[in-house]
């Protein structure tokens, strides 16, 4: 269940958001289970929060800083997240299928058992194939240049 407060001041936008973050900077921050589905959420620093178990499906997500944050089970299906800071996140378990990653940076996040079917990485950074390879994907996955699609992954999203 997310702070009542914090999940407020981030429904207010992202502006009001990002002044209250630079304000309160040693607030912990706890928006688990938060509902922003659908929500414009670019460019929200988003950084070390918990949002275990969020509902972020079909977000505009463009630029969000989400380095440090725990994503664990957290839906970001169908979200446009270009250009998003996936650095140090915990992303084991989320759904990330049919997504929008371009340019989004994955260093040292924690991928394991996340679900990237349909979603396009090509242009991803920081991704190592031992990330891949602990992520569930399929061949249609858009993978950065030097990652190979793990013998495991599926030609369709239903041959699972």
């Amino acid at each position: 269940m997310p702070n009542n407060e914090q999940y407020r001041v981030l429904m207010e936008g992202v502006k009001i958001w990002n002044e209250w973050r630079r304000l309160y900077p040693e607030t912990t921050i706890d928006l688990s289970g938060a509902d922003v589905k659908g929500e414009n959420i670019e460019n929200a620093n988003l950084s070390n929060t918990n949002l275990i178990k969020a509902n972020i499906r079909k977000a505009k997500a463009v630029g969000t800083n989400f380095s440090q944050a725990d994503l664990n089970e957290a839906d970001l299906s169908s979200t446009n997240a270009t250009k998003a800071n996936f650095s140090g996140t915990d992303l084991s378990d989320a759904n990330l299928s049919e997504s929008q990653f371009s340019g989004a940076n994955f260093s040292g996040a924690n991928l394991k058992g996340a679900d990237f079917r349909n979603s396009q990485l090509k242009t991803a950074t920081g991704l190592t194939q031992k990330q891949i390879d602990q992520a569930i994907g399929n061949k249609q996955t858009g993978l950065p240049e030097g990652i190979q699609h793990p013998t495991g992954w599926t030609k369709n999203v239903d041959d699972s």
